[in-house]
């Protein structure tokens, strides 16, 4: 999927031959991909090699032998055919695309052309007025519209998911659906996966746009950005440590006496700059409009990691005297659920973020902010999230009349998760939730947590900062038996000894 939708994007800039590689791979490592060859035909009919086209066309048609007849197949095999003077099968092929589709401007039209150079001069003034008659359809809308109806629904696996894009054409217009399928053919996640995320985020979307519906596209355009923006942070399946560091009073609260964890407002956080990053980067002023409320949880990648107990956790300001708490990966959402952020309401399980760090250079008096580093573990491109920053300034900058209280709601799950550059050695992952500003809470009302959910199935191990409890050993010994009691599948350790298993 990664080489197609890059040959996708490389077909759009014109950039036909390494488009082409980029489908032949494609083709390499799935040799049924049938819009692979259906895009490889596209470029060489561009590059006028018109029999490598007819074959990719016709492999095309092949691969979706088990799904309904695309028109748009036997329109490009038709033109093929046509540009190797090979008429009559061109005209066999233009039929088939208006029996299927019998609104198919472009094969109404190709098909009269054909006409003429059989010398059938009525046949063709006939198929040029029918075309003139049939409102246009743009062809990309088109073969947007069938992958959607056709071409989706093996990858997946959810019947709302389906149902919603097999209707995308009557909720959404062209330009929205081209974006949405560059989404679904990026390569990062799979399609189910971004379909959802689409889906779930579209209430909350019309929502907000509901007092600018004359910007409604521009808007569109930017959310899906940010959407985008955050499939790439999204952690995913979880394959590594993630911990988070706390004091013994808060683990006493969730692992002994059985307290939900808390997501905190961020206005206790401990970063002043929190939130404002994002707003720097696209130059927009925080007393213009008006966005919503974010409640986070922070994680670090790893666990024991002798400078996150430095940081957190400290009793009485004494270092290494907090608590380091394992996860195990099933505590967060390994889905994309957009719609999980949004609202007071904790419904399913959260899905885990990874940091942006930002920085800025200064030069004369002017600052410019960028992408630095981007926190948690494995392996994220760094060139690829800073240019998917850049594209969602770009849109915002070209959308001069968008008004800004819905722009700040829109950019709202991005933004909390963006942190300065002096804060990444931390290597931040995250949980956001996001509370709107409409239902008239504002400031000093809101609520400084909100409790999320139980964590005592989810710890997988336990580090004792060997400072803890001043550093006594039969309080630990008692502390860790308390618990066992109502954690006993959590292993416990004497950070910086984690050899020593203290059961």
């Amino acid at each position: 999927m990664a080489y197609y939708g890059r040959g996708v994007v490389r077909m759009k800039i014109s950039d036909i031959h390494n488009a082409i590689n980029d489908f032949s791979y494609a083709i390499t490592y799935a040799d049924n991909m049938g819009m692979a060859y259906y895009c490889r035909a596209m470029g060489y009919m561009e590059l006028k090699k018109y029999n490598s086209a007819e074959r990719d066309y016709k492999q095309a048609i092949l691969c979706f032998s088990y799904l309904p007849p695309c028109a748009l197949f036997f329109n490009g095999l038709g033109t093929a055919q046509y540009r190797l003077k090979k008429y009559d099968l061109a005209l066999e092929n233009y039929n088939t695309a208006i029996k299927i589709d019998s609104n198919f401007v472009a094969a109404y039209n190709n098909r009269g052309t054909t006409f003429f150079k059989l010398n059938r001069k009525e046949d063709a003034h006939a198929d040029f007025k029918l075309a003139r008659l049939i409102e246009a359809r743009k062809e990309k809308q088109y073969r947007w519209q069938y992958i959607f109806d056709y071409v989706l629904p093996k990858f997946v696996d959810d019947i709302d998911t389906y149902l919603f894009a097999n209707n995308l054409d009557a909720v959404v217009d062209d330009s929205f659906l081209f974006y949405i399928q560059r989404f679904v053919i990026n390569g990062r996640v799979d399609c189910s996966e971004l379909l959802n995320a689409t889906i779930n985020i579209n209430k909350y979307f019309k929502k907000i746009i509901c007092w600018d519906v004359n910007n409604e596209t521009s808007y569109r355009l930017l959310y899906m950005q940010v959407v985008k923006i955050m499939s790439l942070l999204h952690v995913g399946k979880v394959s590594y440590s993630i911990s988070h560091y706390t004091s013994e009073s808060t683990v006493k609260a969730l692992l002994i006496d059985s307290s939900p964890l808390r997501l905190t407002g961020v206005t206790k956080a401990n970063d002043e700059y929190e939130g404002k990053p994002l707003y720097s980067f696209l130059n927009i002023s925080e007393d213009v409009g008006r966005g919503n409320y974010a409640y986070i949880t922070c994680f670090s990648p790893g666990e024991d990691d002798h400078n996150m107990f430095r940081l957190y956790g400290k009793k009485e300001k004494k270092e290494n005297s907090g608590f380091c708490l394992s996860f195990r990966s099933d505590f967060f959402n390994e889905q994309l659920s957009m719609d999980s952020i949004y609202g007071r309401k904790i419904s399913e399980k959260l899905p885990l973020f990874r940091c942006v760090y930002m920085g800025r250079t200064i030069t004369n008096s002017d600052s410019t902010w960028y992408v630095k580093n981007v926190g948690g573990g494995g392996f994220v491109n760094l060139e690829d999230v800073r240019m998917q920053f850049d594209v969602l300034k770009k849109i915002f900058e070209e959308c001069k009349s968008l008004k800004l209280d819905i722009v700040k709601k829109i950019i709202d799950p991005l933004r909390y998760l963006i942190k300065t550059d002096s804060w990444q050695e931390e290597r931040e992952c995250r949980i956001v939730k996001i509370v709107t500003s409409d239902n008239g809470m504002q400031g000093d009302n809101m609520m400084e947590y909100i409790n999320y959910a139980s964590i005592n199935d989810y710890i997988d191990s336990v580090y004792i900062g060997c400072n803890a409890m001043d550093g006594n050993e039969t309080s630990w010994t008692k502390f860790i038996q308390e618990i066992k009691v109502q954690c006993p599948q959590a292993k416990c350790f004497l950070s910086r000894h984690k050899n020593k298993i203290m059961n």
